[in-house]
């Protein structure tokens, strides 16, 4: 999942039947998401009701996914 969201290619996460027919961005965070929540520890992965839907929906940025590991892994 880094490696697409570092390259920008999605082709391994879209049905091939969709082609280039979606939102690139939409995607790009879809994948981040997916990346934050199968962190191996609990503790880095974020929550629900937090920033995790604030970026599906777009209201927050993907790199706040990061940084919320950055901020749990401190804490931890």
């Amino acid at each position: 999942m880094s490696r697409a969201l570092d390259e920008g290619n999605h082709d391994a996460f879209v049905d091939p039947e969709v082609g280039d027919d979606y939102d690139y961005k939409v995607m790009g965070r879809a994948i981040a998401c997916a990346a934050a929540c199968t962190r191996h520890s609990a503790r880095l992965r974020p929550r629900m009701s937090q920033t995790l839907i604030r970026a599906l929906e777009g209201g927050a940025s993907v790199d706040e996914l990061s940084a919320g590991a950055a901020t749990w892994s401190e804490r931890a």
